[in-house]
């Protein structure tokens, strides 16, 4: 995707973010219209750029073989719905 950002030495950086342009240009979201939400949901600095982890983390709920439970607490999550116990 973009091996130019991530470095040869690990010492002084060893949590690399992947820019928020770089993941929704990838062909999987590219036409999605919800696709910078989706990325910021997933992002632990909220600003769309994510880690490994949350790379990770945002493909396995996107996959189909996620548990339909997981993919609804996302979806509430990702359109802005507050999830409380009761929902109106």
């Amino acid at each position: 995707m973009a091996p130019h950002i991530v470095p040869m030495d690990y010492t002084n950086e060893p949590d690399v973010k992947i820019p928020i342009q770089l993941i929704t240009n990838m062909p999987e979201l590219k036409e999605n219209p919800f696709k910078e939400q989706i990325v910021k949901t997933f992002s632990e600095d909220g600003a769309g750029n994510l880690s490994f982890n949350d790379f990770v983390d945002m493909f396995s709920v996107l996959s189909e073989m996620a548990p339909r439970e997981l993919k609804a607490i996302y979806a509430f999550k990702i359109y802005g719905i507050i999830i409380s116990s009761f929902i109106y």
